[in-house]
């Protein structure tokens, strides 16, 4: 399953990617689109930067796929992030959901646009196991895309309260 997603922010795209950088703000975006914990593992600035984030979520797993996927998993995020001042920034992300057969990757590319920035995320899900793994990978999508979508909201409110 593909996703392709556009978010439009009205801060500057340096004011933003600092803000996706910031241990805090990892952790509060997390718990606030439904993760019952988030720890940040690491930022590093060495390549780039790498920035790990562990969560635990609970997920409303439908029956059939419950042999896949138990209703609360951790999930290890592990984000690439390559730019430049005034953009773009892209990143490379790696979801892995523990005890899931589901690979998830998502690309970013945030770019400025005129006073504010722009956010592209593009997320994939892929499941090798034969007849209900294109299932498994469509849930898991969906769920990836509702979750991106809160974090939108998310980083708005949060903008306006900064």
């Amino acid at each position: 399953m593909k996703v392709s997603l556009e978010h439009k922010y009205s801060v500057d795209v340096d004011s933003l990617f600092a803000l996706f950088q910031d241990q805090d703000f990892l952790v509060e975006r997390c718990l606030a689109t439904g993760a019952l914990n988030a720890t940040v593992l690491e930022i590093n600035h060495d390549d780039g930067v790498l920035i790990r984030v562990e969560r635990q979520v609970q997920v409303d797993v439908p029956a059939f796929l419950s042999k896949f996927m138990a209703p609360t998993t951790h999930v290890l995020q592990t984000e690439r992030w390559q730019g430049e001042a005034g953009g773009p920034y892209r990143n490379e992300i790696d979801v892995e959901i523990k005890g899931t057969p589901v690979k998830v990757n998502v690309r970013i590319e945030l770019s400025a646009k005129g006073r504010g920035c722009v956010n592209l995320v593009e997320i994939e899900t892929k499941c090798g196991i034969p007849l209900i793994g294109g299932k498994l990978a469509d849930f898991v999508g969906r769920d990836a895309e509702r979750t991106a979508n809160l974090e939108y909201d998310f980083i708005k409110a949060y903008l306006k309260r900064k």
